[in-house]
């Protein structure tokens, strides 16, 4: 960070950053703290979001009720649940990154920044009774400085309002004077639908779909926030529907309209085709600007009473839509070179009622509050909790040399962590869930721990002490190996660490050709797939020969006895799955391992490996130097002896639905308490 120019920094990088980024990068010093805070910093982020792709952000209606807010910038981050302000939350509109929310128990309209938690509660106008459409609409009005609501109501006189015609009645709120006014009060010779959101052009002109009576066909209608008033019908292109008498021809003609790519877009049926046609306005207010951009033909569009654009994928070639009909709404991405669907997969939320799109903003909801103020985290926890920071921290450790832990079973039956790069920190006695505790593995900062008094799994992140307990199964009886990813019977069955974190690794001596393969089995799709081919190491016919496998670097490794010489070979695949990569990567004289059962190496640091011996009397780690093919002992602070060595990343990854381990130590089938 040095090295880069701070105008760079401040004016070229910072801006580009998604907002809840910026949000938690507030606490790396005051500087930052008042560049993020400046109104200049926020409105060169806003319009760079607003002039680019990015800082997308969908804003989804679970089927649980409750709103949800997914960056399609990062696809594999789930879903964040925004705080509830009431029962069925209905999308109002965005702008600027904010988003107005209306609920109906109690009936209130909010304005939230989804990546700030900056809201306000807006003042309640009485719900209107014997009403046939209530819409509202959300935008900015720039000559002022002005957030603004418009709400419509379309009304019945009283309750015999057959053969009465409607009142429609326009109120407008500004966020400046924090109060609503009466704008318009007319008899109209159109009709609107219900709950159809103002669609928002240039921050300021809300346009809204009217079936004319008179004329028999629908206009798009605009209204000007900055005058406080309609100013002009939209001209509609002939979309082959218009000519038509019939009036319920034309309604289902016109699908639905609303913003793409920052223009108008209407999406219509084609009478002589069975496809969906997608129009844009190029130039507004413009009719002879509207071009047929492109055509939906896939058959699971079809019957739907609704096709809406949301988002366009510029890399892919493909537009994000959301379609609905009587019974279900959908979310699919339509590959506009190929034709064709497929489902929107929206991390953490599994099915969508409602879907609209927002950017990613700094901007202050004005005279707004902070989402639970005293309950939130301080800025650098929040930072650290942060699901971006630990994905960051978790790849760096992986692709780095960094992080290792090493995870010791000590001679008094316990689990102990130590830090392989702070050799005189002791170890960490880590808690207890049972007797006999075995390492089945490690993924991704995690472990496998299994106990044989009681009988159980548990997950655990020895780095940060969050765990859970797996379901127990019967203990197996009468069994030679217990296929559980861990080995019982040493000579039999040997669990290896994840190659790729999917593919699990065993070795078994096959007696039908009386030697030593290696199965794969994948997790992905729960089973068997493979077996990898091992190198011809002179002995595979010799069950001693073979005396470990595992991983190293990211690699598989083999230790293997070499028949011909005194000494024992390790060799690294260094492209998985290719015979033809696996490489004698060293040698270890027979005089440092005599004896062994096994020889397996845990970890490498530039010139030398840890290594693990086993022999029928004891278990012995030492630094190996390959240069100087020499030995030392490998001193492990706080644990004299140790019965197993297992080495893991130290990551902040959280075990899935997993709690805190408490002062006490959790009982049996209990969770670990809160500290």
């Amino acid at each position: 960070m040095a090295s880069t120019p701070l105008d760079i920094l401040d004016n070229d990088i910072l801006p580009r950053l998604p907002a809840k980024s910026l949000v938690r990068f507030k606490c790396v010093s005051k500087k930052w703290l008042a560049l993020i805070s400046s109104h200049e910093f926020i409105l060169r982020h806003l319009d760079y979001a607003l002039s680019s792709n990015s800082n997308q952000l969908l804003i989804l209606t679970g089927n649980d009720g409750c709103l949800y807010s997914f960056n399609l910038d990062l696809p594999k981050t789930p879903a964040v649940k925004l705080p509830s302000f009431g029962v069925e939350p209905f999308v109002v509109g965005s702008c600027n990154g904010l988003v107005c929310i209306q609920s109906y128990r109690p009936c209130c309209l909010v304005l939230l920044n989804p990546s700030t938690g900056s809201y306000r509660e807006i003042p309640s106008l009485l719900p209107p009774r014997r009403c046939s459409a209530l819409n509202f609409g959300f935008g900015y009005d720039c000559n002022n400085d002005d957030y603004k609501v418009v709400r419509i109501v379309d009304r019945y006189p009283s309750m015999g309002f057959l053969g009465h015609q409607m009142d429609r009645i326009v109120h407008v709120y500004s966020s400046r004077a924090n109060s609503w006014e009466v704008i318009e009060r007319t008899s109209p010779q159109d009709s609107m639908g219900n709950r159809e959101n103002g669609v928002l052009i240039n921050n300021n002109l809300l346009h809204w779909k009217f079936w004319s009576l008179q004329e028999g066909k629908y206009q798009i209608r605009c209204f000007n926030l900055c005058e406080k008033q309609w100013t002009h019908d939209v001209p509609l292109p002939d979309y082959m529907g218009s000519i038509m008498h019939s009036a319920n021809d034309i309604r289902d003609g016109l699908l639905d309209f609303g913003v793409l790519e920052g223009c108008l877009y209407l999406s219509t049926k084609n009478p002589q085709q069975p496809v969906i046609d997608i129009w844009v306005m190029h130039e507004y207010g413009v009719k002879k600007s509207w071009v047929k951009v492109f055509q939906i033909s896939d058959s699971c569009v079809f019957g739907s009473l609704q096709v809406s654009p949301i988002a366009y994928d510029s890399l892919n070639h493909q537009i994000l839509l959301r379609t609905a009909n009587k019974t279900e709404h959908k979310v699919l991405w339509y590959d506009i070179k190929g034709e064709t669907t497929k489902s929107a997969e929206i991390n953490g939320v599994a099915d969508c009622i409602w879907i609209d799109v927002c950017k990613g903003s700094l901007v202050n909801v004005p005279g707004g509050s902070q989402i639970r103020k005293s309950a939130q985290k301080d800025g650098k926890e929040a930072l650290i909790s942060s699901h971006e920071f630990i994905l960051c921290h978790l790849d760096y450790a992986i692709s780095s040399n960094s992080n290792q832990l090493l995870i010791l079973t000590g001679n008094d039956c316990c689990l102990y962590s130590f830090n392989l790069e702070l050799p005189k920190i002791p170890a960490i006695k880590l808690p207890s869930f049972g007797v006999e505790p075995f390492v089945v593995g490690s993924c991704n900062g995690l472990l496998c721990i299994q106990s044989s008094s009681p009988y159980r799994l548990v997950l655990l992140n020895p780095s940060t002490g969050s765990y859970r307990q797996t379901p127990s199964l019967i203990p197996p009886r009468r069994w030679s190996a217990l296929n559980f990813g861990f080995g019982i019977l040493w000579e039999s069955v040997k669990m290896v660490s994840f190659i790729n974190k999917n593919l699990l690794h065993w070795k078994f001596w096959s007696l039908e050709e009386g030697k030593y393969r290696s199965c794969c089995f994948n997790l992905c799709e729960n089973k068997w797939t493979r077996d990898v081919p091992l190198p011809d190491y002179m002995g595979n016919d010799i069950r001693d020969v073979l005396l470990d496998f595992g991983v190293l670097d990211g690699c598989l490794y083999l230790s293997t006895k070499n028949p011909q010489q005194s000494v024992v070979d390790i060799w690294v695949m260094n492209k998985y799955g290719v015979k033809e990569s696996w490489v004698k990567r060293f040698q270890i004289p027979d005089s440092y391992v005599f004896g062994s059962l096994q020889v397996s190496p845990i970890a490498y640091e530039t010139i030398r490996f840890f290594l693990e011996q086993q022999t029928k009397l004891s278990i012995r780690s030492f630094w190996y130097d390959i240069k100087g093919e020499t030995t030392k002992s490998a001193e492990i602070n706080g644990v004299a002896d140790c019965l197993w060595i297992d080495v893991c990343k130290g990551s902040l990854v959280n075990v899935p639905g997993g709690s805190q381990i408490g002062k006490s130590v959790p009982k049996d089938g209990q969770e670990g308490t809160q500290i």
